[in-house]
């Protein structure tokens, strides 16, 4: 009797010890959890505060092109100023550096040109897909005629001068393309950007067809691009072809001509002026509107960049400058 109850009592305590020690790991995975949790909190707090950090940064840059923008309204910078560079600037706390560049937007190839915009009013931006579609035959002409228009710089605010320059940027690039591969590129574009009137011939396309058979579809907006990363989803338009022109084209709410004094070499090359020999300034130029401005803030492990799109008026006795839009990553 006493061995069985010694027995009894070695169990109940057997018992009791693994119940204590399930317990008790129990406790210690949920502490675990708990710390783990914890951490990752305090990490993510820590990224959202160095991120809005960071975009205050930006912010200041900003500012600095903005008091740019005046000041060169009222004394205009040479052309060789241009771009106007922000360097590598040490941040006051020394976790990081802010750098900026501000760029002539109509020194850049304005891909709004290839149609005609009756609507300045600038549109809130879409977002569309990642996907670009095939080449389709048309039988777009292209007059290979150059003029220029005084005091307002290289006249490529007309669809056929559009048209020569764009093709003539595709050469000089060294983009391989066929003739008709370019014609194709110029009529997508053009059909991508330009407003499609119910009841027409045009209003479904061949174009449309090929978004239609995208994944996922999508549809072009027929309007003019707000952002120059819609070009990549405009059919006919690789990887490789917008990467060579990203540095060369921007989109305008508005149709400009090409201020060729503050344009890259190969896009003056293409506008038909030569090496090294600036543009005619036996006139006075009119100052341009549109600026473009990447910001880059590197912050501790974060690194934020910032476009945005400023708008100036050209009156140096009331120089305005007002922010058309921003966006982080992409132009």
């Amino acid at each position: 009797m006493m061995n069985q109850f010694r027995r009894i009592n070695k169990t109940v305590r057997g018992t009791a010890i693994f119940m204590a020690l399930l317990m008790i790991a129990i406790v210690a995975a949920i502490a675990v959890t708990l710390l783990r949790t914890q951490q990752i909190d305090i990490r993510r707090t820590q990224m959202m505060i160095t991120s809005e950090q960071g975009y205050l940064y930006t912010q200041g840059v900003v500012g600095w092109a903005i008091s740019a923008l005046q000041s060169d309204l009222r004394t205009p910078a040479a052309s060789s100023a241009w771009p106007m560079i922000l360097p590598p600037t040490s941040i006051a706390d020394g976790q990081g550096k802010i750098s900026g560049i501000l760029q002539d937007a109509e020194g850049l190839f304005n891909i709004n040109n290839f149609t005609k915009i009756t609507n300045n009013n600038v549109i809130n931006p879409s977002s569309n897909p990642n996907q670009a579609a095939g080449n389709v035959s048309t039988n777009i002409q292209v007059n290979t005629a150059m003029t220029t228009k005084k005091n307002t710089g290289i006249n490529a605010a007309s669809t056929s001068n559009s048209q020569t320059t764009f093709i003539n940027l595709l050469n000089v690039l060294h983009i391989q393309l066929s003739q008709q591969q370019q014609l194709n590129l110029i009529a997508a574009i053009t059909d991508w950007i330009s407003t499609q009137i119910p009841g027409t011939q045009n209003t479904v396309n061949s174009f449309d067809q090929i978004y239609a058979r995208m994944n996922p579809a999508y549809k072009a907006p027929h309007q003019p691009m707000m952002s120059i990363s819609e070009l990549r989803t405009v059919a006919g338009v690789t990887p490789a072809v917008y990467n060579q022109l990203l540095p060369y084209i921007v989109a305008l709410p508005e149709n400009t001509n090409i201020n060729a004094a503050h344009s890259p070499l190969l896009l003056q090359q293409a506008l038909g002026l030569q090496a090294n020999t600036p543009p005619s300034t036996s006139t006075q130029q009119i100052p341009s509107k549109f600026f473009l401005l990447r910001t880059d803030v590197f912050l501790q492990d974060q690194h934020i960049v910032l476009y945005s799109l400023l708008l100036r008026s050209t009156d140096p006795k009331n120089p305005i400058v007002n922010i058309l839009w921003q966006s982080l990553g992409t132009e």
